[in-house]
């Protein structure tokens, strides 16, 4: 029998997600403003096109991995603790974050020279990315140790 969390954390979890939700829709509207809201009055560019959505890629990968704690906190919300939804969320946000890091280091200075936008380096050092793969690597090590402990819970609470 798994212990139902404080009515409180309940309720603020059902808020966050909500928030989560708010704020990922909100941030992603801007995104696309910001990379294609020019053209909405003035023609098409395409090598401006193809820039911004190298350079929106990374960021989709962080939003996506945002995305994914909702789930997590819809079951917290629904009196469940530490469950599946919890160390699943935790494996796609540190997937999303190792995805968006990896690909802000090596490959977005590669795409835009692939392209004759920029001339220079092969690897964009930018510590905040190099820093949100290290997390996200982090992330996935602990839902891992989440989900085993979770399968132990569940067969302990088999035997009992």
């Amino acid at each position: 029998m798994q212990p139902q969390p404080p009515r409180t954390l309940r309720a603020r979890s059902a808020r966050y997600r909500g928030v989560i939700t708010w704020v990922v829709l909100i941030v992603l509207a801007l995104q696309l403003l910001q990379f294609f809201g020019a053209y909405l009055v003035r023609p098409v560019e395409w090598q401006q096109i193809q820039v911004a959505l190298i350079l929106l890629a990374p960021q989709l990968c962080y939003l996506y991995g945002v995305w994914s704690l909702r789930p997590a906190f819809g079951e917290i919300a629904q009196g469940r603790m530490f469950g599946e939804a919890q160390a699943k969320a935790l494996t796609i946000l540190g997937w999303s974050l190792i995805a968006g890091g990896i690909y802000s280091v090596f490959l977005l200075t590669n795409l835009l020279r692939l392209i004759q936008v920029v001339e220079g380096g092969y690897l964009n050092f930018d510590l905040s990315d190099i820093v949100l793969a290290v997390i996200g690597g982090a992330l996935v090590l602990l839902s891992s140790l989440m989900a085993k402990a979770h399968a132990m819970k569940a067969e302990l609470d088999d035997i009992i």
